[in-house]
């Protein structure tokens, strides 16, 4: 991820240190950018999915678990795309899914998928913009100066968000 994106990575690895640094009850369950963690126990084929809560532009870190045979079953469909990419045990994929909608499909009888994700809540994410306020309380609290710069930034987010990414022509330099 650091290597493909690492502006992205580092915004994500900086918020989630700044959260950490602000709380010192808050406790880092894994080492990483990532500030939240969730595995998926459940059946994973299913309908495809958005991650709503995720941040917009963020990458999600996505592990495929259990026991299948990924020839026969397992896949990740990436639907905005159309594509299809065998995910076996073990795999990790980094995709932004607040984007791209996704699904699984089907394992065999008696076999077993999970998953395990990495991402960085977008909520976060807007808190630590808003100096460890929610948008509500900086709303309710901020001086018509600072609500005018939080729209002036919310304004100049999306262009920020896209310049996090990296160009094909960086990757052809390095």
């Amino acid at each position: 991820f650091r290597s493909f994106s690492p502006r992205l990575y580092n915004y994500i690895e900086n918020v989630t240190d700044l959260i950490h640094k602000h709380d010192k009850t808050l406790r880092r369950e894994f080492p990483g950018a990532f500030a939240a963690a969730e595995f998926d126990l459940g059946e994973l084929g299913s309908a495809p999915r958005l991650q709503d809560k995720d941040l917009l532009h963020g990458w999600r870190a996505l592990t495929a678990l259990g026991t299948y045979d990924s020839r026969r079953g397992g896949d990740i469909i990436l639907w905005d795309d159309g594509w299809v990419i065998r995910f076996p045990p073990g795999a990790t994929i980094f995709f932004p899914a607040a984007l791209m909608r996704y699904s699984f499909v089907e394992v065999q009888p008696g076999e077993k998928q999970y998953t395990f994700s990495q991402y960085l809540p977008a909520g976060l994410a807007r808190y630590v913009a808003n100096g460890y306020e929610s948008d509500a309380q900086f709303e309710r609290l901020g001086t018509k100066k600072d609500l005018e710069g939080l729209h002036r930034m919310r304004g100049r987010r999306l262009d920020a968000a896209i310049n996090m990414y990296s160009s094909i022509d960086e990757y052809i330099s390095a």
